[in-house]
C-alpha cells in the first residue's frame, strides 16, 4: 500500500492497491457466505430439534425420561449453535491457505496365532473442519504408502473414512484375509474441498505362523 505523500509529496492517507482493494472485498464476502451457512446450519439444527420435540409433545402421555431427553437434545443443541457462531467470528476463514496442525489417525489390525482373518480396526472418530456445514462430503479419501504400492493397496480396500455428523470415523469395512505385515503411513483428505483431515497410521501384526 503507497501512500499520497510517498507518490506526490502530499496527503498522509493511505491508497490501496487494485489487488488489496480485492483481497479485502473478498474477505468480506467470505465472512457474509459463512455467516449465510452457519446461519442455515443453525436454523436446520434448532428447527430437527423442535420438530423432535413436539412430536412427543403431541402424544396423549409426556413421561419425565421423554421429557429430559428433550430437554438435554435442546441443551446439546445451543452448545452446538454456540460452538459454531463463535467459529465464525474467532476462526480463521476456511478458503486462506493456512499452516495448521491436524490430527492423527491410528488404527492396529492383527490376526492371532489361530486365527484366519485380521481383526476390524477399532472407530476412530475424527472431528470434521469448522464451518462446512452440509458441504462435508459423506466420505474422505485416503492416500496411503505401506511396504509397497500392492500392500498399500490391499489395505486400502478394507478402510474407510465415512461421515457421521460434523465428523468422521475411520473403521475397517471387512476382515481380511491377506494383508502384508508393516507400516503403513498416509493421509485422510478431502477432494473438493483442497484440505486434508488427518494423517493416518496404521500398522498390520500378524501372529499366525508362516506355512
Amino acid at each position: 500500500m503507497r501512500t499520497m505523500d510517498e507518490r506526490h509529496g502530499h496527503d498522509e492517507r493511505p491508497e490501496w492497491t487494485r489487488a488489496e482493494r480485492s483481497a479485502a472485498w473478498d474477505r468480506i464476502g467470505w465472512l457474509l457466505e459463512d455467516m449465510g451457512a452457519v446461519g442455515q446450519t443453525i436454523g436446520k439444527r434448532s428447527l430437527n430439534t423442535w420438530a423432535s420435540a413436539s412430536q412427543r409433545l403431541k402424544q396423549d402421555k409426556y413421561a419425565a425420561d421423554e421429557m429430559s431427553a428433550d430437554l438435554l437434545s435442546a441443551f446439546v443443541t445451543a452448545l452446538e449453535n454456540a460452538s459454531d457462531a463463535w467459529s465464525l467470528v474467532a476462526g480463521i476463514p476456511e478458503r486462506l491457505n493456512v499452516a495448521v496442525g491436524i490430527p492423527t489417525a491410528f488404527a492396529l489390525l492383527t490376526r492371532a496365532a489361530t486365527g484366519d482373518t485380521f481383526g476390524l480396526a477399532p472407530p476412530v472418530t475424527i472431528r470434521g473442519p469448522a464451518r462446512s456445514g452440509d458441504d462435508l462430503p459423506e466420505q474422505a479419501e485416503i492416500a496411503l504408502r505401506g511396504p509397497s504400492k500392492d500392500a498399500a493397496d490391499q489395505l486400502l480396500s478394507v478402510l474407510v473414512v465415512r461421515r457421521d455428523g460434523a465428523s468422521y470415523v475411520l473403521e475397517s469395512s471387512d476382515a481380511p484375509t491377506d494383508l502384508t505385515v508393516g507400516l503403513y503411513q498416509g493421509l485422510i483428505y478431502f477432494v473438493h474441498l483442497d484440505r486434508p483431515l488427518a494423517h493416518l497410521d496404521v500398522v498390520v501384526v500378524d501372529h499366525k505362523p508362516s506355512k
